[in-house]
């Protein structure tokens, strides 16, 4: 899965659409109103969750399936493919109006992504541990053998 800084992941949200699929946010948008899109690798549109703020979403295997799930900082969440919501983290500011962020990495050692949520600028951090998850074989973007006189 592409995991750069930005506005959009690829991974396989999806189980039953073949190939990978795009999870895009839209954030300049009005407080509520922002779209997080879910479209096939061939651009088909495959659904959008609305929620108060899309920038800084996520993908990660939660369950140990293979599929990756998606989390929307913003909300606190994990959604499947489908837009269904599996999962809220118990986290003190959930619901209030401020700027939350998520990343994921590798917090303990084990091999397998964690989820770390953070307010903007970073002065709460809660690190969620994923006892379950799994590895998602990467995609491997880029030219293959490319010159450039």
């Amino acid at each position: 899965m592409l995991n750069a800084d930005g506005s959009v992941r690829i991974g396989r949200v999806c189980p039953d659409i073949p190939g990978n699929q795009l999870i895009v946010d839209i954030c300049h948008t009005s407080w509520g109103e922002s779209p997080t899109c879910v479209l096939a690798e061939d651009g088909t549109w495959l659904g959008r969750i609305i929620s108060d703020r899309s920038r800084r979403h996520q993908t990660i295997d939660w369950d140990s399936s293979g599929i990756d799930s998606f989390i929307i900082s913003q909300t606190c969440a994990i959604f499947d493919g489908s837009g269904k919501k599996t999962a809220v983290f118990d986290i003190p500011w959930n619901g209030r109006k401020i700027i939350i962020q998520s990343y994921k990495g590798d917090m303990t050692g084990d091999g397998i992504p964690d989820l770390i949520f953070h307010t903007v600028p970073a002065k709460e951090v809660y690190i969620f541990k994923n006892e379950k998850g799994g590895k998602v074989p990467g995609i491997h973007l880029g030219t293959k053998k490319n010159f450039t006189p």
